[in-house]
Parts: C-alpha cells; sequence; structure tokens
C-alpha cells in the first residue's frame, strides 16, 4: 500500500497514473483530481491519525508549495507542509518500519554550479529551498528514506 501526497499536483499525478494499475495506492490531495482522500496536511493531527488508518507501507510525499513567490506569501504554511508535516510522516514511518520518500527540489542549491551531484552542499537562497532543505533533514530521521531532488524550470 503506497500513501500518496500531492496526488493532484503535477508530478503526483504521474505517479498515480503510473503506480495505480501496479500497486494498490491512495492518492491524498487538498483539492483537484486523483484525490482518493481529501486532507489538509497541515492538521497534523489528522494527518496521523490518517495514518494510522491506512497504514501504508510506504508514505510518498509530493505535496508542496512548489512556487517560490507562493511560500513568500504564505511561510506558515509552506513550513507547515514542507516540514511540520514531513516530520510527522517521518516519524510514523521510523515508528513503523516503514518507508518514506520525500520529494524534493534542486531549490535546495544556490544555482551557480549545476548539475548537482548527491555529495554537494545545499545553499538555498529563498524560502522554498530553505524550507524543501528543512523537509529533507526530517525525512533523514526515518531509517529508511528516500529523497528525490526534482530539477523544476
Amino acid at each position: 500500500m503506497i500513501l500518496l501526497t500531492g496526488a493532484s499536483g503535477f508530478l503526483g499525478q504521474h505517479i498515480y497514473k503510473t503506480f495505480r494499475p501496479v500497486f494498490p495506492i491512495t492518492g491524498l490531495g487538498y483539492s483537484g483530481s486523483n484525490c482518493d482522500r481529501r486532507i489538509d496536511l497541515t492538521d497534523l493531527g489528522a494527518l496521523e491519525a490518517l495514518l494510522d488508518e491506512v497504514k501504508p507501507d510506504t508514505v510518498i510525499h509530493s505535496a508542496a508549495i512548489r512556487d517560490p513567490d507562493e511560500c513568500v506569501r504564505r511561510p506558515e504554511t509552506a513550513k507547515a507542509l514542507h516540514v511540520d508535516a514531513t516530520k510527522v510522516m517521518a516519524e510514523w514511518c521510523r515508528k513503523n518500519g516503514k518507508r518514506l520518500v520525500y520529494i524534493s527540489t534542486d531549490y535546495v542549491f544556490n544555482g551557480k554550479n549545476p548539475p548537482y551531484g548527491e555529495k554537494a552542499e545545499p545553499d538555498p537562497v529563498n524560502l522554498y529551498g530553505e524550507t524543501k532543505l528543512a523537509g529533507e533533514k526530517e525525512a533523514r530521521k526515518c531509517p529508511d528514506n528516500l529523497i528525490v531532488r526534482i530539477a523544476l524550470q
């Protein structure tokens, strides 16, 4: 069982449509299509209750405010979604021996020397990159984690 956050987003839609025929998957979203369940991921109590109910083997956290300007306009929401919700998912996965896949971004880098390798030192220059990097740190607290940095264009 896969639990996918951000199932109505650009990447989430592709993940959902690709995995749906092969794996049992529950798509979470705040709005839009591919949402088997609607949830506000910034409601951390509701998120934890949903994890306990669904009991996924893998959590793919692709939900994000991916527009850097929107993160500046809504910094509390960006932190809640990218960091606090990730912390809840990572802790749940750690306690239950499950995998967490965290979708991050190349915005964790300053853009001066691409392409970036796995060992490149992050140096975010905006709030979006800062909150996604903080989310990565939370995801790493789950021993079975995978962090995927997507290049946005």
